[in-house]
């Protein structure tokens, strides 16, 4: 993982993942296609600590990091249903 300084502007800091270790169990069990309900809950995890999140991209939807972004003054989204989120139009399988 990076940590990303923030512009202050777009984000204030920001985490980059290369590796999860929840995909790594469930892609051994050749089921990593559910993964990324996992992912979701980066989301409420974020509204309950009172963090401003969002994330483009998931490795638990396909894409090869994570990027988690913390703003200040920002309404995280809900991360159900997961249609409207970016790394879920991002996603690389079917």
């Amino acid at each position: 993982m990076d940590f990303v300084e923030g512009d202050g502007k777009t984000f204030e800091r920001g985490v980059n993942y290369y590796e999860c270790g929840i995909y790594k169990v469930f892609k051994r069990l050749d089921a990593e296609k559910y993964v990324h309900f996992f992912c979701l809950a980066d989301y409420s995890d974020a509204n309950i600590s009172g963090y401003g999140f969002t994330r483009s991209q998931a490795i638990g939807f396909g894409a090869p990091m994570c990027d988690h972004r913390y703003l200040r003054e920002y309404k995280t989204p809900r991360g159900w249903p997961s249609d409207d989120l970016a790394e879920y139009k991002n996603k690389k399988y079917p």
